[in-house]
């Protein structure tokens, strides 16, 4: 297993060292994985957890290092609304792209090439994440061919379907 030469950063496959879920208001820390997990809207169910959140939040203070969960290449950097400053890695058959939201800079330009643990920002606050009421978190949204797609594979920390830690990564 690829190991971090430099001890502050993450396990590969890990966007921030010590990874764990972001709670999401009333939802916990459950909402702040991928599915139908959180509380107030329509769209997936008449259950309590009926809105569907299109990523996973990891929780990362402000200005924290942020790291690629992947190689390829960086198909966007800009800002979108509700997901603020981001950066986008597409796998080099344009099969797999992964979106970093909330971030308060990125480190590369579109076209430059990434690796697994390249740095790619600080993590931020921007986008609906500027609430004072979220916790800082980057959001995390993985598409295979077009299909949103559940970030958890991605990651080298596990998490349970509550949102807590069943396998960490140990550096």
């Amino acid at each position: 297993m690829w190991r971090a030469s430099d001890p502050n950063k993450p396990c590969a496959g890990d966007p921030i060292k010590n990874a764990s879920i972001a709670s999401s208001g009333a939802s916990g820390p459950y909402g702040g994985t991928y599915g139908c997990v959180r509380q107030g809207g329509t769209n997936c169910s008449d259950g309590i957890y009926n809105k569907k959140h299109g990523g996973i939040d990891i929780y990362a203070p402000e200005n924290s290092d942020l790291y690629s969960i992947s190689s390829g290449k960086v198909s966007y950097v800009g800002y979108i609304t509700d997901l603020g400053n981001c950066i986008q890695v597409t796998s080099s058959d344009n099969s797999t792209s992964i979106l970093y939201a909330h971030l308060n800079s990125q480190s590369l330009a579109v076209g430059n090439d990434v690796k697994i643990g390249d740095k790619l920002g600080l993590t931020g606050k921007t986008g609906n994440a500027n609430d004072p009421a979220i916790i800082p978190h980057v959001h995390i949204q993985i598409k295979i061919n077009g299909v949103a797609t559940d970030p958890q594979s991605f990651l080298s920390t596990t998490f349970n379907s509550d949102g807590s830690v069943s396998v960490p990564c140990n550096n």
